[in-house]
């Protein structure tokens, strides 16, 4: 088993110990739920702020920047 971690390891360019890590994390890490989603983009949008009109992309342009 070593020695395929190795290997995947010198593939990606990274080594074996940040390999088998990123491989347990996404293997273990546990998958939020859907109201465990929800509570955190509200909590998201709570702390955003309107900050006014959004520009076309007219607007932003280089030609009208400089009108």
């Amino acid at each position: 088993m070593a020695t395929v971690i190795a290997e995947r390891a010198r593939q990606s360019g990274t080594d074996p110990s940040t390999l088998a890590n990123e491989a347990l994390r996404e293997r273990f890490q546990p998958v939020p739920t859907l109201e465990e989603h929800e509570e955190w983009m509200q909590k998201l949008l709570s702390v955003s702020k309107d900050c006014g009109v959004s520009l076309t992309d007219e607007q932003l342009s280089r030609e009208h920047m400089y009108d």
